[in-house]
């Protein structure tokens, strides 16, 4: 599928590191915290130190005594040891549920508030254990005059150096435990910070319910943020409805930044003669440095380029993700170049941070259709499950209706693509996509398609499929003056 007028998917078409970013961002300081603390397990494990000291004189004869320092000689080291080691196996499970949690619960938020809980009982136990050996490493270097406790590091000189080596790499795991800590609950804080007012809105959008996304866009209480957001979608939901001149109109020079890359797309869809002008003026955007990183702006910027088969350029400003959309539209552009591997790692990375996102399942099934084989029964159940928790959308019935043509039942794709038509509204009462899959679906039933064509050459005469089209008509009228 590609996005098209804004965002529109079509339906037969192939397809293209937060995610959250702190994902590998922990990950990674979970893999160092674990070597921190595994290196200080093992080297206090392996403290020990045998010298031969003179303990005694008699007369001018010295008496020597040959003395071993162990670590478990000493009960905090022990506790030490213990301490990291737990800490260690802490980090190794924590890494293994990163990456396979959720084959085994589903529920993302349980296990959020699970691994901060074990991440702070282990927090406490490494500080315990840190402090217990920290205090007996002072009192071998130092000894205690007062309790008549002689200090010990001035003999053994290799097991304190060692046990300080130890300690070292303890406080670093233990450090990096502290800020993954502080970064599960922040995350936590921000989950647990309210109710999403723009998901319905948003599902609505991603969905193809585009006049419902307008009709149910007046929401009270909205941050600037979300508000700026809020008519984003509306705007982009006029645009996937062909009115482009009315987005035009309605966003002035004075809106934010995200509003003018919407404007741009409304400009560069309402004609060729804008094409060229979008472009500059969207690459003098993205050089700005105070908003070229702006996620609206290369996400308008992702479809552009993808409009112009630049896929390069299309990357190069969305391929950082940073949000779901972004995430689905690299997905989109890889499925574009042919490239399901890469499109496939893409979707794992959906997967990772949200795998229940109605982004995640449509780039899900998405990527199915163009893999095809057994996958196609897969994406068809995505398409159905929508159809049945969801509006029932032109999108959505174009979805089914390419599975079943996949699976080779023509009849019921010809069925939901007659829907889609009549499901349409008036303004998108010749959406292009739906067409182009009749003229496909009516080819082989033997039917013709010539009224759909015809329409859709009329309507969208930039259309993929009326391109490939007036190309076999060209190359059939050369055929034919060849042999005249």
């Amino acid at each position: 599928m590609a996005i098209e007028n804004g965002e529109k998917l079509e339906g037969g078409s192939a397809f293209v590191a937060v995610t959250k970013p702190t994902d590998w961002t922990i990950v990674i300081l979970r893999v160092v915290a674990f070597l921190a603390t595994a290196s200080a397990t093992v080297v206090m494990a392996l403290n020990k130190e045998t010298k031969s000291l003179v303990v005694a004189t008699i007369g001018t004869t010295p008496v020597r005594a040959t003395l071993t320092a162990k670590f478990q000689h000493n009960p905090a080291n022990v506790f030490f040891v213990i301490a990291n080691g737990m800490a260690s196996l802490h980090n190794l499970s924590m890494i293994i549920v990163h990456f396979f949690g959720d084959k085994f619960n589903k529920d993302k938020a349980l296990r959020l508030v699970m691994v901060a809980i074990l991440d702070m009982m282990t927090v406490s136990l490494a500080s315990s254990g840190d402090g217990a050996a920290t205090f007996m490493a002072q009192l071998g270097k130092n000894g205690n005059s007062h309790a008549r406790w002689n200090k010990i590091c001035d003999k053994f000189h290799k097991f304190c150096d060692q046990g300080g080596g130890a300690l070292i790499a303890s406080y670093v795991g233990l450090l990096l435990l502290l800020v993954i800590t502080q970064i599960e609950i922040e995350t936590m804080a921000a989950v647990a910070a309210g109710p999403d007012h723009l998901f319905n809105l948003r599902n609505n959008f991603y969905l193809g319910a585009y006049q419902a996304a307008i009709n149910n866009s007046e929401l009270p209480n909205l941050s600037p943020d979300d508000a700026v957001e809020r008519d984003c979608l509306v705007f982009r939901s006029y645009i996937a409805l062909g009115s482009y001149q009315l987005v035009i109109n309605e966003i002035d020079a004075s809106a934010a930044t995200p509003l003018q890359a919407v404007k741009l797309l409304a400009l560069y869809l309402s004609g060729p003669d804008y094409r060229e002008s979008v472009i500059s003026s969207l690459k003098e955007l993205l050089a700005d440095p105070g908003i070229g990183n702006n996620p609206i702006l290369r996400l308008i910027a992702g479809t552009v380029f993808m409009h112009e088969q630049d896929y390069n350029e299309a990357l190069k400003h969305t391929n950082a993700g940073g949000t779901m959309e972004l995430n689905a539209l690299n997905i989109q552009i890889f499925l574009k170049m042919h490239r399901s591997d890469y499109a496939e790692r893409q979707l794992r990375v959906m997967q990772q941070v949200d795998e229940d996102h109605t982004l995640t399942q449509l780039a899900n099934a998405w990527l199915n259709l163009a893999v095809g084989g057994s996958k196609i029964q897969e994406a068809y159940l995505i398409f159905q499950d929508f159809s049945e928790k969801s509006q029932v959308t032109s999108l959505i019935l174009n979805g089914k209706a390419v599975c079943c043509m996949h699976m080779g039942n023509f009849d019921e794709a010809e069925s939901l693509l007659v829907e889609a038509l009549t499901k349409a509204s008036i303004s998108d009462a010749k959406d292009p996509e739906t067409l182009a899959n009749l003229v496909v679906c009516y080819l082989h039933l033997g039917k013709s398609p010539s009224r759909f064509l015809s329409q859709l050459k009329l309507g969208h005469p930039d259309h993929v499929l009326v391109k490939r089209a007036a190309a076999a008509e060209e190359g059939f009228d050369r055929a034919i003056q060849s042999v005249a």
